[in-house]
């Protein structure tokens, strides 16, 4: 994988990262109903990038 797709990893890894901090303060403010649709919006986007990890390492351990 080149360097590019590793940013685009990261990049994403980092809107998932924004998304959980989002969810804690919807949890402090009380907003269930809200922070259940932003952890299901975030396991999908966590699947998502499983794949894509996992697609990685698939190239890498097949490249040895």
């Amino acid at each position: 994988m080149d360097k590019s797709g590793l940013k685009i990893l990261r990049k994403d890894l980092r809107e998932v990262a924004r998304g959980v901090q989002l969810a804690g303060k919807q949890l402090n403010e009380g907003r269930l109903y809200k922070m259940l649709d932003t952890m299901r919006t975030l396991t999908g986007n966590l699947n998502k990038l499983a794949d894509k990890l996992n697609n990685i390492i698939e190239q890498k351990s097949s490249n040895v």
